[in-house]
């Protein structure tokens, strides 16, 4: 039986989609690679890829195969699994700095940071950060130099020395002043860390200080005019002046005693303030003078607590201490209830006693008396 033209034409068409069809179900589309990683340049201008198909995937710039393999397979429409993994190329420890320390900000490796400081008294020549790219440490190391200063300078009737070009750091000078000059300041200054010495220059000044004048008072020992830097001199109050301030005073730098000055004021004692006491003899008006002696008694009905006559100290003190008038009790201040009952009883008793005695001394005198004036009768001899 003979098959017409238009039915095989339609067969054909059938035929021809249907293996299209199997084909795409067999196939692959562009697969995926994992982080940090490119598949490879041959591959990919395809958009699908046959059954049994096999590509290819290298690392990204800037990283490394770690571990697995870099091609997978087309298999039934899907890609067999990736196991490549890729991870940061490493620059390797950055180099030795001398007079520096190197810090990393994420690490030795691909995209990484080394940090570079300076000790003290080192500046740093290049760049601070320095970054690892594919091709290692992208620039040369810095260096850090000491850092220097130049000379301090000279100061009106002073001397510095050692004189050089430059100093190193923490080099240092020293000052000092001609003549009578004093050095005011620091006379060691040293090179800092910022190219500059420190602390600022000195000074060299004339020192004197006037003789103290302090009204009241008397030279002890010390130093003579003209004053100089760190004389001292000492003074001492006239009687009846106490002083406000210490005694011995040091010339400063500035040509001032330091401590300041002293005062001699005149002793004065506040009048007594004495209850029930009335003033007797001494120094009647306040204020009392040094070595004023003020008498007071107690009014009637009082007696006094301590001394009844005082005198004003240096301290502005009367002494001994202020007296007190103190009610006066008309009882013994040892006589104890029931106390005149035992006196009564001890009055009978020393009676009784003493008639004892007189009576026993009577008698004795009687018999003597009798003695004398009795006649002596003969003794009669009594024959047996």
């Amino acid at each position: 039986m003979a098959v017409s033209g238009p039915v095989m034409g339609v067969a054909a068409f059938f035929l021809l989609s249907s293996l299209a069809i199997a084909a795409q179900a067999t196939s692959c589309s562009k697969p995926l690679g994992g982080n940090n990683m490119n598949l490879r340049e041959e591959f990919i201008g395809n958009n699908t890829f046959q059954d049994g198909s096999k590509v290819s995937f290298s690392c990204a710039k800037g990283y490394t195969p770690s571990k697995g393999a870099p091609t997978i397979t087309c298999t039934d429409g899907s890609w067999s699994d990736l196991t490549l993994e890729c991870e940061p190329k490493s620059c390797g420890a950055f180099p030795e700095v001398s007079n520096g320390n190197v810090d990393y900000s994420g690490g030795n490796v691909f995209g990484g940071k080394a940090v570079i400081t300076c000790n003290q008294g080192y500046k740093l020549v290049g760049k601070r950060e320095v970054r690892c790219v594919e091709q290692g440490w992208e620039n040369r190391p810095p260096t850090c130099e000491v850092v220097k200063c130049v000379d301090p300078g000279d100061i009106a009737n002073g001397v510095f020395s050692p004189k050089k070009e430059d100093y190193s750091f923490s080099e240092v000078v020293t000052y000092k002043c001609e003549g009578d000059f004093m050095l005011n300041g620091s006379k060691k200054l040293i090179c800092s860390e910022n190219g500059k010495f420190h602390p600022d220059l000195p000074k060299c000044i004339k020192v004197e200080c006037k003789d103290p004048e302090i009204e009241n008072a008397e030279y002890v020992q010390g130093s003579r005019p003209p004053h100089k830097h760190k004389d001292s001199v000492t003074y001492k109050c006239k009687p009846g002046y106490k002083m406000i301030g210490d005694s011995t005073v040091t010339c400063g730098i500035n040509s001032q005693w330091s401590p300041r000055i002293p005062k001699c004021i005149e002793v004065e004692c506040k009048d007594p303030e004495i209850e029930n006491a009335e003033f007797v003899e001494g120094s009647s008006r306040p204020p009392h003078k040094y070595k004023a002696t003020v008498t007071y008694k107690c009014k009637p009905g009082y007696k006094m607590i301590g001394d009844s006559t005082v005198t004003c100290d240096l301290n502005s003190q009367w002494s001994p201490r202020i007296p007190e008038c103190s009610k006066s009790d008309k009882k013994k201040v040892d006589e104890k209830p029931g106390s005149s009952g035992n006196s009564v009883i001890g009055g009978v008793i020393g009676g009784l006693i003493a008639l004892v005695v007189f009576t026993v001394i009577g008698v004795i005198a009687y018999r003597k008396l009798s003695k004398r004036h009795s006649p002596v009768a003969p003794t009669l001899l009594m024959s047996p």
